[in-house]
């Protein structure tokens, strides 16, 4: 009865330990590398806001917005500059201008769901 009741401890303590670093906080990340025909980017938790910041301070970028860029991102995005800031902004309705080398990012808001199914096409019911 002594060994169970030990085992009970221990597994309890086991899934205590667990379910904390489970719930650990995590840091925010955004590596770069590459120039800007040939990005590479990592993302771990970042909000879209960091990671355009991180981009504004190495290439030749700026941004503005009208809606919070907080949703979170994670994983690996590479190609040029243009296309990757379009990847990272799925979700968001923006404008993109190009002018020589610099990059212009402007968001407007985030996308309407119902009509991002139709391709952001609206449709005339008669």
């Amino acid at each position: 009865m002594h060994r169970a009741m030990l085992a009970g401890v221990a597994y309890g303590s086991a899934c205590i330990l667990m379910i904390g670093l489970l719930n650990a906080p995590t840091k925010a990340e955004t590596i770069l590398a590459g120039d800007k025909a040939d990005l590479r980017l990592a993302i771990s938790d970042a909000s879209v806001a960091e990671v355009l910041s991180a981009l504004e301070a190495k290439y030749d970028l700026s941004f503005r917005a009208r809606a919070p860029l907080d949703h979170r991102l994670s994983g690996s995005y590479s190609g040029s500059l243009e296309r990757v800031v379009s990847r990272l902004l799925n979700g968001y309705d923006f404008i993109i201008k190009t002018e020589a080398e610099h990059l212009e990012v402007t968001v407007i808001g985030v996308t309407n769901h119902q009509d991002a199914g139709m391709g952001g096409i609206k449709r005339r019911s008669d």
